[in-house]
């Protein structure tokens, strides 16, 4: 029995929930992290317009393309980090 008590089905629910490295785009992540550290000091009104501004930027890369693709048609991303 697991620390909570749901078996199995948490440990599948748990593994089926994490990503290898290989499905998270090296660019989102960088930016992602970027945008979250780089907004911890704003006012809200400045975070909100700066991740605003770096999901934009994230957008105009060809990630996000190889991203929804790849998930639609169900295959493994191949992350060009650009």
């Amino acid at each position: 029995m697991d620390v909570l008590g749901a078996g199995d089905g948490l440990s599948a629910l748990a593994k089926g929930r994490s990503y290898s490295g290989k499905r998270r785009s090296p660019v989102a992540l960088q930016m992602g992290k970027q945008t979250f550290y780089g907004m911890s000091d704003m006012e809200f009104g400045k975070a909100l317009e700066y991740s605003n501004e770096m999901f934009a930027s994230l957008c105009v890369t060809e990630d996000p393309t190889e991203g929804i693709n790849a998930f639609l048609e169900k295959w493994e991303p191949d992350w060009k980090g650009k």
